[in-house]
This record gives C-alpha cells, sequence and structure tokens, in this order.
C-alpha cells in the first residue's frame, strides 16, 4: 500500500498495486511534467522521476506546480 498526500486538495488516499511513479500519476491523471512527486523519508525527502519504482509502505506527497506567468 502506498500512502498518498495530495497538496493543492489537503487530501490523503491510499493506494494498492501501484509499482511506478508514472503509474501512480495515470491513476490520479496527472501529467508528470505538472506535478512533483516527493518520498517522505527519515535523514530527507527524495525528489522521484516518473521512472523511479514505488515501495510497499511509501510516503508519497504530490505538489501541483505550473507557470503563473
Amino acid at each position: 500500500m502506498i500512502h498518498v498526500t495530495l497538496e493543492a486538495q489537503a487530501e490523503q488516499i491510499e493506494l494498492e498495486n501501484v509499482k511506478s511513479v508514472v503509474a501512480l500519476l495515470n491513476k490520479l491523471k496527472r501529467k508528470p511534467a505538472r506535478c512533483l512527486v516527493i518520498r517522505e523519508q527519515e535523514g530527507g525527502d527524495q525528489l522521484l522521476t516518473p521512472d523511479a519504482q514505488l515501495r510497499y509502505g511509501d510516503r508519497i506527497r504530490i505538489r501541483d506546480v505550473s507557470s503563473r506567468g
């Protein structure tokens, strides 16, 4: 199970059978170029790329980003 926090909506969800960041983003209908995916871990958070593999028990934070200029 992966624990996901969607920062923009202040929503927390749990997902099963999600093996990669790109699969997670597809499931959430998000584009990789429009959000940051961050693995929360002891010793400091880690920014993940779309090809990164997810592990059972991961705590993931998704932060939407966009240009407003």
